[in-house]
Order: C-alpha cells, then sequence, then structure tokens
C-alpha cells in the first residue's frame, strides 16, 4: 500500500479525534522510514491555508526529519506560519505545535537548525511580546534547552535579572546546541567582551562543525579584536547568514569603542577583499543595518575613517555614500565620481549609492550616466542594469528603459525565469478570468481581487500596527511603504499650494492615519480624511488621531458626502492600493468620486517590471486597463480606466525608489506613477463603493 492509500490528505488534515489516530499512525511510520516526511511538510501547508497553524506546527515538526528539508527552503513556511499565529490569540493548539516544533528542531544538524532558529526569529520579530507569551507557555508545559535559547534571544537587549537567570541556566547545560552556543556568543558581544565571543564561538564550531551562525560570529569576534577571520570563514562559501552573523559580531560593541571601530575597519578590510555579487550582497545587508540610527552610523564611519580607507577602499566609500542618503544631507558630488573613478576592487556598489544621491536630487539622466560608468568598470550584473533602466524611464528615455531592462534579463538562466513565470501563471489566469466576468470582488482569500486579507480583524491590527511604525515621515528615506507615501503626500501638498481652494483630501486605503494626522496638523485649514475598507483600521485610527479637521470613515459614500457638505475642492488620492484592486472595483471607486463631484483624483501606484514578459508595462502598444504585475498584484492603465469614469488626466510623471536600504522585492526596477486627473462635467459616474 502506497503512503498516499495508507494515509489520504484530507483525513489527516482534519480535525477531530480520527484525525489525531491517523496523525499517531504518520508519525510512527515516518520515526519507522516507511513514510515520506515530505507528506507531513505538504499537510503542514494545508493546515496553515486553513488557519490552523498550531496543527501546521505539529506536522512541520514531523517533516523536519525530510532530507530535503533545508535544500527545498521549508524553514519559510515555518516562519509564515509562525507570525501568522501570532497575529491572533495563541491556542492551546499553538502551544502543543510549537513545543514539538522546538523539540524537533533541538534534534537536527547544526546547519538545519541554524536556517530553522533564523526562521523562528524572524517570525517572532514584528511582536516580541506575544513571541515571547507563546515561548513562556511553551516552557510552563515542559521547559526545553530550544524554548530558553530562543527565550534568551529575544531577550537580547535586556540586561534584567530574569535574562540573566537565563543566560546562566543555558551557560551550565552540559550539552549545548549549536544555536546556544551562537546565542551566549552573541550576548558576550553585546557586552563588548570580544575574547569570550570569539571563545564561545570557537567552542561550538570543535563540538557541532562549523554552522554559518558560529562560523560569522567566530570570524566577527576576530575582526573586532583586530585580527583576521581564519578557515572557519573562508573554507565554505560567505552565505548571506553567515555575513549577516559577522556584521552584527563586528557592529555589537558600543559605537564609540575601539573595538567598534577596529571591527568596522577590519568589516571593510573585509569587504573591499569579496568578489561583486558577494560584495554587493554584504555591503547592502551592511547598509540596512546602518539605516536603524543613520547620524549614529555617520559617526561610527567618522571615527573609523583612516586615510588609507577614504583613499582606496570602495566598500568605505560605498558606506558613506549610502549613509548619506540615508540622512539626506546630501547631494551627489563631483569629487565623489573622481574618488570613485581612481578606485580598483569592487566599485559597483558605490556606484549605485551615487547614482541614487542624483536620483534623491532628481537628476535621473546624470543617474543613468553615473550607472553606465558602474557598468563599464565591473561585469554586467542585474541590480545595476534594472536601476539604470529605472532611471532612464524617469528620465522619459523609454526605449533605451527596455533595452536596459532585457538586458538585465537576458544573463538569468532561463531554467529559473520559466520556473517562476509558471508559478505565477495561476494568478494571471485569475486576473484574465476577473476582467471578463468584470468582476469587482476577487472572492476568497487567496484569490487575486480578494479583500479578504485586508478587512480580518487580528491580520488588519498588525498591519496597522507595521504600517504605524513604518510609514512615518522621519522614515521615508529608510523604508519604501514611507518613501512612496511621502512622494504621493508631497505632490499633494503641493497641490495645494498652487491651488488654495483645494480644501479637502481623502486617502483612499489609509490603514494607519499617521502621515493624515501630521498633515492635519501642519495644514489646519483644510479637511484630511482616511478611507478603508477595515472597520478595524477605522477604529484604531479614530482612537489614535484626532484633530478637528481630520476624519476616518469605512464608508465611502458617507465619507464623500459628508465632505461634500464643506467649502472647497476635493482630492482623492491613493498609494499602494490600487495594486490590489480588480479593475472595475477601481473603477467603482472612481464613479463614486464622480457621482459625489470630487474634482480631482491623484494615483501614485506602484509601476514595475512585470512577471509574465519582464518588461514595464507597454499600455500604448497594449492598450488594455490592467495587466498582472506578480502574485495578487496588478498594474492599471489610468489613461484609460479614468477617462473610463469621467475623469481626464492632466498630467502622468514617474518617480523612482532610489533608497539604499532594500525592503522591497525587485526594488532596483520600483517606480511610482504619479496620475493627476480632473472630474469631466456631464458625464456619468454611476459608482457606488
Amino acid at each position: 500500500m502506497s503512503t498516499a492509500d495508507a494515509f489520504d490528505l484530507a483525513d489527516l488534515a482534519a480535525d477531530g479525534p480520527r484525525a489525531a489516530e491517523l496523525r499517531d499512525g504518520l508519525e510512527r511510520a515516518i520515526d519507522a522510514g516507511v513514510a515520506d516526511p515530505l507528506l507531513a511538510l505538504k499537510l503542514a501547508r494545508i493546515c496553515q491555508v486553513q488557519g490552523r497553524f498550531g496543527d501546521a506546527h505539529w506536522f512541520l515538526a514531523l517533516g523536519m526529519k525530510s532530507p530535503t528539508y533545508l535544500a527545498d527552503g521549508w524553514p519559510s513556511l515555518l516562519r509564515d506560519s509562525l507570525a501568522a499565529a501570532l497575529d491572533g490569540p495563541i491556542t492551546p493548539a499553538d502551544i502543543a505545535g510549537t513545543a514539538k516544533v522546538l523539540a524537533a528542531a533541538g534534534s537536527l544538524t547544526a546547519e538545519a537548525q541554524d536556517a530553522s532558529v533564523d526562521a523562528i526569529l524572524e517570525a517572532f520579530s514584528d511582536d516580541r511580546y506575544a513571541a515571547r507569551s507563546l515561548i513562556g507557555r511553551v516552557r510552563a508545559e515542559g521547559d526545553s534547552t530550544m524554548a530558553t535559547t530562543l527565550e534568551l534571544a529575544l531577550r537580547s537587549d535586556e540586561d534584567s535579572e530574569a535574562t540573566a537567570e537565563l543566560e546562566r541556566r543555558l551557560g551550565e547545560q552540559p550539552e549545548k546546541s549549536a544555536v546556544a552556543c551562537a546565542i551566549l556568543a552573541g550576548r558576550q558581544a553585546t557586552r563588548g567582551d570580544l575574547a569570550a565571543t570569539r571563545d564561545i564561538a570557537a567552542h561550538g564550531i570543535s563540538r557541532h562543525g562549523p554552522s554559518e551562525s558560529l562560523r560569522g560570529i567566530h570570524a566577527g569576534a576576530l575582526l573586532a579584536l583586530g585580527g583576521e577571520p581564519d578557515a572557519t570563514a573562508d573554507d565554505k562559501p560567505l552565505t548571506n547568514a553567515v555575513w549577516r552573523h559577522v556584521r552584527s559580531t563586528a557592529f555589537a560593541p558600543a559605537p564609540a569603542t575601539d573595538y567598534a571601530i577596529q571591527g568596522l575597519r577590519g568589516l571593510v578590510r573585509f569587504l573591499d577583499r569579496l568578489s561583486d555579487p558577494a560584495h554587493e550582497d554584504a555591503m547592502q545587508d551592511t547598509v540596512d543595518a546602518l539605516a536603524a540610527d543613520p547620524p549614529a552610523a555617520a559617526a561610527r564611519l567618522e571615527a573609523a575613517a583612516t586615510p588609507e580607507l577614504r583613499q582606496f577602499s570602495p566598500s568605505f566609500l560605498g558606506l558613506e555614500l549610502a549613509v548619506r542618503g540615508l540622512i539626506g544631507s546630501r547631494p551627489a558630488e563631483s569629487d565623489d565620481e573622481d574618488r570613485l573613478a581612481g578606485l580598483g576592487g569592487p566599485v559597483r556598489f558605490a556606484y549605485r549609492m551615487l547614482a541614487k544621491l542624483a536620483m534623491l536630487e532628481g537628476d535621473h539622466r546624470r543617474a543613468a550616466d553615473i550607472l553606465d560608468r558602474g557598468v563599464a568598470a565591473r561585469v554586467d550584473a542585474r541590480s545595476i542594469l534594472l536601476e539604470r533602466a529605472a532611471a532612464l524611464f524617469c528620465a522619459g528615455e523609454i526605449v533605451e528603459s527596455r533595452v536596459a531592462v532585457a538586458r538585465a534579463f537576458a544573463a538569468a538562466p532561463a531554467d529559473e525565469i520559466r520556473r517562476r513565470q509558471q508559478e505565477d501563471r495561476d494568478w494571471s489566469a485569475q486576473l484574465a478570468d476577473a476582467i471578463a466576468r468584470r468582476r469587482v470582488d476577487g472572492g476568497a482569500f487567496g484569490q487575486i481581487g480578494s479583500p479578504a486579507a485586508y478587512t480580518q480583524p487580528d491580520h488588519v491590527s498588525a498591519l496597522w500596527r507595521t504600517h504605524r511604525e513604518d510609514c512615518a515621515e522621519e522614515k521615508a528615506l529608510r523604508s519604501v511603504n514611507a518613501w512612496t507615501n511621502t512622494v504621493m503626500f508631497e505632490r499633494i501638498e503641493a497641490l495645494i499650494a498652487a491651488e488654495p481652494d483645494l480644501r479637502k483630501v481623502v486617502n483612499f486605503g489609509t490603514l494607519c492615519g499617521i502621515r493624515e494626522a501630521a498633515l492635519a496638523g501642519r495644514h489646519p485649514e483644510t479637511t484630511w480624511a482616511g478611507y478603508d475598507i477595515a472597520e478595524t483600521a477605522t477604529e484604531l485610527n479614530r482612537a489614535n488621531f484626532q484633530a478637528p479637521n481630520l476624519m476616518f470613515s469605512s464608508d465611502l459614500n458617507a465619507l464623500l458626502g459628508a465632505l461634500a457638505e464643506r467649502p472647497g475642492t476635493t482630492l482623492l488620492a491613493h498609494c499602494r492600493t490600487a495594486d490590489v484592486m480588480l479593475p472595475e472595483a477601481l473603477k467603482t471607486v472612481y464613479r463614486c468620486c464622480h457621482d459625489h463631484g470630487v474634482e480631482k483624483i491623484l494615483a501614485a501606484e506602484y509601476f514595475s517590471i512585470c512577471v509574465p514578459t519582464l518588461d514595464y508595462p507597454n499600455f500604448a502598444a497594449n492598450p488594455v486597463d490592467t495587466v498582472h504585475w506578480d502574485g495578487v498584484l496588478m498594474i492599471h492603465n489610468y489613461d484609460s480606466i479614468l477617462p473610463d469614469c469621467g475623469y481626464r488626466v492632466v498630467s502622468s510623471e514617474y518617480r523612482p525608489v532610489p533608497l539604499m536600504v532594500h525592503d522591497h522585492g525587485l526594488q532596483e526596477a520600483l517606480l511610482i506613477r504619479l496620475v493627476l486627473a480632473e472630474r469631466v462635467d456631464g458625464t456619468e459616474g454611476s459608482g457606488d463603493a
């Protein structure tokens, strides 16, 4: 009898006593080697989709025994499932499933354990309070070394008595896992005891072999101690995970200390020896870390600077340029180009940072020229070619931009591209069907155009908290989301300055109203309104932001009706919203605006390379309303949709996303299209949102 016959997926994934019996049988069969652990991983995915995260964790624990667990990327399912579980109330099933996962992780190889713990900590990073609550309840059911290790990791920035007790208990364990050694070594690095860090990591390597975390921590400690990494960092390829541990360990000491200065100098020397691809990945990770506190990063660089580094290090120059962009204090200067032209080694990243400074100044043609020189200096690479394509598109050189896109993907493995396009084929088919049926709602959760993910209360609450943290004005140079909001709101403020009668602004799809609240204070003569489909978001906004000229609603008709009673012109704007809406849904909103007399509409949505075509949309050649972008995302043709709803497009422009940080897929090519339209009298809206 085959495994599939003996263990029916639907029965195993069900709930109740019968399913429990079948699961016990599956566990025994996997332990006996007569059932494939991959079956358990498939069941974990089914349970995750159904929202039964505790059961998903239970099956994941069995699936960790699969020889392909790591190679096939299953730790990402562990990360996503745990993160989703923390969005809601913790259930007994969550506790039991998490306990089983931790027990299973404790028996993995050092490499698989590393990947699993990294996935768990990434899942826990957004809500450490909820994560500590979950781990605490797991420990209450039966303490384990892995649970203690994770709780200590979650307390990495604390020096309480409870934290010290956890560290003492873990340190006294006679048989510590590779992950436990890494966590303990990291604690010592935070205290500035780099010698102890080095010794603990070396001990872990001697007991468990060179796991990625231990290799990185040991190398980072050596750099901060003024030495050079030995074979523990060089006997295997420098992966992103290894580098993160190298960087975080070298950065762990307080910025003004000798160890911190030596650590940064050592990192720069280490970076200068890397090949271009590894160098760019490591430099980007370093910049992302420095973005947490740009002024402190600038001070750290200044303290570490030496005449030799300033004159000969492409990595040091790249970091200087990136930090300048994070702070937003200085433009790209000609002497920067002269310094860069005289450098050897891995210079591509520095060219990219210099070009981003030019783009931040709005000089897109100069940015493209800088990137041209960067391409000429080193071998072609997708990142720099796509950034050049973005700069050219914003400069109005569309044909040349498309050539750069094609060149960027020409060297990509054909099978990788085919696999990626195959993954998206179902989404494209869903969109085509929805357009043919003129559907407004995509239907069930996970379908393209479905609003379900944006209305579930627990999920919306988590998104709202993240949005409040990531999208504040001061984060504009450190977050793609905040940058996009800033591009839209700066355009709105320019319109207000030019048109005194513009007195009412609606942000359609506001989620967290932190930006509207700030603008209400800055422009008391203007009414600022935030609309969101989720009542949860509206309630949170009303509770957290109040002002006489500020309002929030989840009823667009009622909101626009109330605004119509107030004097002045009305503008409805949206960003990072329409890309998850079907074209008929967007038309419904625009027609509703027309019916209520909304005079202006501003779209500030992403415009990027679409997976099916590997090119920017070309609506001139393919004049459809909407094309599929990636996954559940789509890109709309506003030159077609707005006139269909009674609005005339009066301006259109493209803006790049030239941030030094990287926190968005294919960010190098990402653009924001700003489209302004005005209401045409005598046409009909016929919309009801």
